[in-house]
């Protein structure tokens, strides 16, 4: 194979959470990583050292010049499932794999795939893909992945799973499912395009452990510490929630491969362990191994039901309260920090009111850009999240209330599956104040009161800043520590 110093590869997805696990994964092994998304919005979600590349996989001179120059790509399309569509990426796709001359391409189907044909688009699109890319000339491996543990991380999963108890999920609690974490899928993806002679192969992937639904709330029970029962989710309840996030067509696409599962008795989630690991020299992640270094009660929030509570009226009309500073409005806050040191203060005070000002305002900005996104009130576009994204430097760590600690990429994650999950949420920010003040860096404290999430949890705060001109107000978030606060709030 090529050698790392000549090894250029493209993630088709990179932004998305299952693509942005597989390019971490290439950087950290040394590697370039071009990251292909839709617009330029979405370069805000790309992982760190990736080169942000906008291109339409369906325009077949945008897809060729996102290939150009590049040695290796991983694939995964977008969550279309039309199939004249689905077939025109591919038919580019190809065409700029060859242009290129990439040594090797890895499809990810996103799914595990049926033996025989089903009729339902969300499967057949992707063997048709499968199939497409394996005959194009392009040397090519097909991973077909069973479900990701990574979606049991969602607010509208965790949170009913940690206040009451219950894992609730769209499939049958007789399914045997060998759930994959995206650290793993990144592994395997990562060795099948680098290691030799994998050219052609078609593999089944999945986690060590094959559990039905109870068995996976008992692995939940041993790792709690608390009594956890598995419920089969309804998938037209599903559906309306995904249908609140994605929009109707996607939803129904992916609601359609749970209700095939739900009424073919056929086992599809299944993996031979060996097989995988001998395959591609990896080792895969244990279940509970996964489940207990994972942050629950951070996930959880204040979460309580699943998406389609979301989804059961508009988002527009439930907001319950928005975000305030004590006091007034930010703007006013601001206006009537800058006034009181005035013209007779001196320089350095003049200078720490306008340090507290700037704080105070980016903190109620962003609480505000957050609130907004957590009700529903901003619609789900890449535009408007890059409003939370860019606020968060690069090596941007949080430390949350229940002594977790969670890196940009997965705050990041948390939020953008969040979207809409609260529709009554009120968000009101008191008591902000400059702590320090050194050169670039600021370090503020403040009080955040939420309102209208079912279980209310105020936390104490403390940020710390980095100065950046072309940020809002000025600064950029570098770090933030939460602990909670018992108290309840008067007035």
């Amino acid at each position: 194979m090529t050698s790392i110093e000549r090894q250029r590869h493209l993630v088709v997805g990179a932004a998305g959470a299952q693509g942005g696990a597989v390019a971490r994964r290439l950087l950290a092994r040394g590697h370039h990583v071009r990251g292909l998304i839709r617009s330029a919005e979405g370069r805000d979600r790309l992982p760190e050292g990736a080169e942000p590349f906008v291109a339409d996989l369906g325009d077949p001179e945008q897809a060729k010049a996102a290939f150009a120059g590049t040695t290796h790509a991983s694939v995964l399309l977008p969550m279309i499932y039309e199939p004249e569509r689905v077939a025109s990426y591919v038919r580019n796709v190809a065409d700029a794999a060859l242009a290129a001359g990439l040594r090797r391409l890895v499809f990810n189907t996103g799914n595990r795939l049926p033996e025989a044909v089903t009729g339902v688009a969300a499967f057949e699109t992707r063997r048709a893909a499968a199939t497409a890319l394996l005959g194009s000339g392009v040397p090519t491996v097909v991973l077909r992945p069973p479900i990701y543990l990574d979606n049991l991380c969602a607010p509208w999963v965790a949170g009913p799973l940690v206040h009451d108890g219950v894992l609730r999920y769209p499939l049958p609690a007789r399914s045997p499912v060998a759930w994959l974490s995206h650290d793993d899928l990144a592994a395997a993806t990562v060795a099948a395009l680098t290691r030799d002679g994998l050219a052609g192969t078609v593999l089944d992937i999945g986690g060590p452990d094959e559990v039905t639904g109870p068995e996976l709330a008992a692995a939940f029970t041993a790792e709690l510490g608390h009594r956890v029962g598995y419920a089969a989710q309804d998938p037209a309840e599903f559906e309306a929630g995904l249908a609140h996030a994605f929009g109707g067509p996607v939803a129904a696409g992916v609601a359609s491969t749970y209700r095939w599962v739900a009424d073919v008795a056929e086992p599809l989630y299944g993996v031979d362990r060996r097989a995988v690991e001998e395959t591609l020299g990896i080792r895969l992640t244990p279940l509970r191994a996964w489940i207990a270094a994972r942050p629950w009660r951070l996930l959880a929030g204040t979460a309580r039901t699943g998406p389609h509570a979301a989804a059961g009226g508009t988002a527009r009309g439930a907001v319950a309260g928005s975000v305030h500073a004590a006091g007034g409005t930010a703007r006013g806050a601001v206006a009537g920090s800058v006034h009181r040191t005035g013209a007779g203060g001196s320089p350095e005070a003049a200078d720490r009111a306008a340090d507290r000002a700037a704080c105070r305002a980016e903190i109620v900005r962003l609480h505000e850009v957050l609130e907004r996104w957590l009700s529903g009130r901003a619609p789900r576009t890449d535009e408007e999240f890059a409003a939370f994204a860019r606020a968060h430097l690069p090596g941007f760590t949080l430390s949350g209330p229940d002594g977790s600690s969670l890196t940009r990429d997965q705050v990041l994650a948390w939020v953008e599956a969040a979207h809409g999950r609260t529709p009554g949420i009120g968000i009101r920010i008191r008591e902000v104040e400059l702590v320090a003040a050194d050169g670039p860096l600021l370090m503020a404290a403040y009080q955040e009161w939420q309102r209208g999430t079912g279980a209310d949890r105020n936390r104490r705060a403390t940020a710390v800043f980095l100065r950046d001109p072309a940020a809002p107000h000025g600064l950029r978030w570098r770090h933030l520590h939460e602990t909670w606060m018992p108290e309840t709030p008067t007035g």
